[in-house]
């Protein structure tokens, strides 16, 4: 392969995983699906890791009503645990299934992600850090285990504000005071959650601000 096809093949390989991550936001499975085929008649590198990666995205749009594809999500577990450290992809891995891991396995994995790279000054990292503790915290919640959410809450603290990582703290504290509310019902909790949906809605991610105000209302009410 050439230095031009590869260099074609590098972006085009950013340029899929971006749409699919797109894809997943939207809720949209039909255009997942065309990546699908798209990777599968490709000769990149890494397309058999690309197509799992999809393969995933499309497992955590399933329903509780749909049939899992256990293969797939075995295939994930084993491809995160056989890397041979944490390290930067195999955290954004595990960041992108947590859901098929049971809580005190994505503990355990934080915990140790938490333990390396708390004091790390990588805002890739950091990025990523703080999104898995946003999903451990959502899962906490889901489940009703609140067992590990001040550990989690107090470490999430640990990482300083900065513009690129407004979001990840943003759902943090969204977490946060529905967690609040469980603890002690005050309206304001429930107030500041609506106060966050709002300003997500404002930067223009309707639907994730709306599969927001469907987590206040599920688990408030």
């Amino acid at each position: 392969m050439t230095f031009k096809n590869v260099v074609f093949e590098h972006y085009r390989n950013l340029s899929i995983e971006e749409e699919a991550l797109d894809a997943y936001y939207r809720s949209d499975k039909k255009q997942l699906e065309v990546l699908k085929e798209e990777i599968d008649k490709s000769h990149l590198p890494n397309k058999n890791e690309l197509y799992l990666s999809i393969s995933g995205w499309i497992e955590c749009m399933k329903t509780n009503d749909d049939e899992p594809d256990i293969q797939v999500r075995e295939d994930l577990k084993n491809q995160i645990f056989n890397m041979p450290s944490i390290n930067l992809n195999k955290l954004t891995l595990f960041c992108n299934f947590m859901e098929f891991y049971d809580l005190d396995s994505n503990f355990f994995i934080t915990k140790q992600a938490i333990n390396k790279f708390i004091d790390t000054k990588e805002v890739d990292i950091q990025e990523v850090l703080l999104s898995i503790i946003g999903n451990l915290l959502y899962l906490s919640i889901k489940e009703g285990n609140y067992n590990y959410t001040d550990y989690l809450l107090q470490n999430s603290k640990k990482i300083s504000i900065k513009p690129r990582l407004f979001l990840e703290k943003e759902l943090i504290a969204f977490y946060q005071n529905l967690i609040d509310y469980h603890f002690n019902k005050k309206q304001v909790y429930i107030e500041n959650c609506k106060d966050i949906t709002h300003s997500i809605k404002l930067a223009g991610m309707d639907e994730y601000s709306h599969a927001l105000n469907g987590v206040i209302t599920k688990y408030t009410s």
